[in-house]
């Protein structure tokens, strides 16, 4: 619906936090396959920063979820800049 700025908005933010994902994903591989090879130090790191890592992008979904479904259009921190740079 590229006539549609309100869904235009919310997909090429979404599709951001997408790439964030992505990104955060790779980060931990490369933690995994180095400094997570470290007996238990590496492994309990590793575990809490993935916790953290994913529920911080769980909220982050969840919200643009809530906001997209309730009409408003609210920018994410730190994400919300870059929406407009997003070619639709």
């Amino acid at each position: 619906m590229p006539e549609n700025p309100f869904v235009g908005f919310h997909a090429r933010q979404g599709f951001l936090l997408f790439m964030v994902e992505i990104v955060i994903w790779i980060f931990l591989a490369i933690f995994d396959a180095s400094i997570g090879r470290i007996p238990f130090l590496g492994p309990l790191v590793g575990y809490v920063l993935k916790f953290g890592l994913w529920c911080g992008l769980l909220a982050a979904t969840i919200f643009g979820v809530v906001k997209a479904a309730s009409g408003e259009v609210a920018r994410m921190p730190y994400l919300g800049e870059s929406v407009e740079r997003v070619p639709f």
